[in-house]
C-alpha cells in the first residue's frame, strides 16, 4: 500500500518541539528538535533533529548555530549511516540551489519553496511534496504531504525531516537575504563545523 496523503502537525513540549503525523502503513512518525549544550569542539550550541517511529528508520540531523537547524555545517545520518549533503550556494533558482544527497544507493534531490512554505523530495520514480497549509483536521498550520509513486519509509521520513530544518539557503530569496546579511554585518563569524 502506498501513502498518498499525510499530515504533520506541530507540537511543543518541555525542551523540545517538532512535528508528528501518521505515514500510512509506516505508522506514526515524530520529528523532534532539541537544543544541545555548547560543546568545546563546536564552540557553539547545537541543534539535534531526530526522526523516529516504529516503521521508519532512525534519522539524526545535527547542526551548529544559535537559531533553527540549518543546512550549513550539518551532519545527516540515516539508520546509523552517514549521508553527506550538498547544495549549490551560487545557484540563481531554487532548482539550481537544490539539496542533493545519496542515501541507501539512491540519489535524492530536495527543492525548497520560498520562505518556508515547504518543499519536494524526489528520487527516481518517487516524489514526496510537503506544503504548509491550514490543517484539514483542526486549527493551525500543518505540513500537508502528497506522495507520487511507490514511496518507502525512508522516503517519507526524509521528507518529514526537512519540515524541522531551515531551508532558506535553498531558495533564491534566502540567498539574497544571506548576501545582504553579510554586507550589513561583515564581521559575523561563520558557524563552526561539527567535525
Amino acid at each position: 500500500m502506498t501513502v498518498h496523503h499525510f499530515e504533520l502537525r506541530p507540537f511543543r513540549a518541555k525542551g523540545t518541539h517538532g512535528w508528528r503525523g501518521v505515514l500510512g502503513e509506516f505508522g506514526e512518525v515524530t520529528v523532534e528538535v532539541r537544543r544541545r549544550q555548547r560543546s568545546v569542539k563546536a564552540g557553539s550550541r547545537q541543534s539535534e533533529v531526530r526522526v523516529h517511529g516504529d516503521g521508519v528508520p532512525e534519522i539524526l540531523f545535527l547542526t551548529v548555530g544559535p537559531a533553527r537547524p540549518t543546512l550549513r555545517n550539518a551532519r545527516l545520518t540515516v539508520g546509523g549511516e552517514a549521508v553527506p549533503v550538498a547544495f549549490d550556494g551560487r545557484g540563481l533558482r531554487n532548482t539550481a540551489r537544490a539539496l542533493r544527497f545519496t542515501c541507501r544507493e539512491r540519489a535524492y534531490t530536495y527543492v525548497a519553496e520560498s520562505w518556508d512554505r515547504g518543499g519536494t523530495l524526489s528520487r527516481s520514480g518517487v516524489v514526496v511534496s510537503v506544503r504548509r497549509g491550514k490543517s484539514p483536521t483542526g486549527k493551525g498550520m500543518s505540513g500537508l504531504g502528497t506522495v507520487e509513486g511507490v514511496a518507502d519509509a525512508t522516503d517519507l521520513a526524509l521528507a518529514a525531516l526537512f519540515e524541522a530544518v531551515d531551508r532558506q539557503e535553498l531558495t533564491t530569496s534566502g540567498a539574497v537575504a544571506s548576501v545582504l546579511g553579510r554586507v550589513l554585518n561583515p564581521r559575523s563569524p561563520e558557524p563552526v563545523s561539527l567535525d
